[in-house]
């Protein structure tokens, strides 16, 4: 499904990756494990090219990322990011973001029923379409942003640090 081949990471002198080369097959899942600045965020940054490859590949069920449209790329392999970030309005306005994207327009967008049976499967007890995004906590914060990306039913998903900010149940 991903493979990466003699990737190398350099931030000035410092090398993050030099060769790193594996492979993730379909319905796998992998954790990458390390200490704060190895390279998580930035990795998973590189697997759905919201930043560009300097040296090495990136595949995507054996094609090339590079020659990918990225817009097409991140609807089939959707990044999580640590920090979550929705724009002012609802939840609802947040949710279906992704389906006002030019590159979405095709897709049905999920209606208010769907979005609360959502909210209510990630345990957003009390929060509805119509609740104001910018009350919510981080940690509510984290799952919109995952249901919101989950509504594009992605083949991949990327979570960077996806439990940082939840309580235990709610992990």
């Amino acid at each position: 499904m991903l493979a990466v081949k003699n990737l190398r990471v350099e931030f000035g002198p410092r090398v993050i990756f030099k060769d790193l080369t594996f492979s993730i097959g379909d319905k796998e899942r992998v954790a990458f494990a390390g200490h704060n600045g190895a390279g998580k965020s930035t990795l998973l940054r590189l697997l759905c090219r919201l930043e560009e490859i300097a040296s090495g590949v990136i595949l995507y069920k054996d094609a090339d990322v590079t020659a990918m449209d990225p817009a097409q790329l991140r609807r089939t392999v959707a990044y999580v990011q640590q920090t979550p970030t929705l724009i002012p309005g609802t939840v609802r306005e947040n949710l279906l973001l992704p389906f006002s994207f030019q590159a979405n327009k095709a897709l049905e967008p999920p209606t208010d029923s769907d979005l609360a049976d959502r909210l209510g499967s990630f345990l957003l007890d009390g929060v509805t379409p119509d609740s104001a995004a910018d009350k919510l906590s981080v940690g509510q914060s984290q799952r919109v942003c995952l249901i919101r990306s989950l509504l594009l039913k992605p083949e991949v998903v990327l979570l960077d640090e996806p439990t940082s900010s939840l309580d235990p149940k709610s992990a």
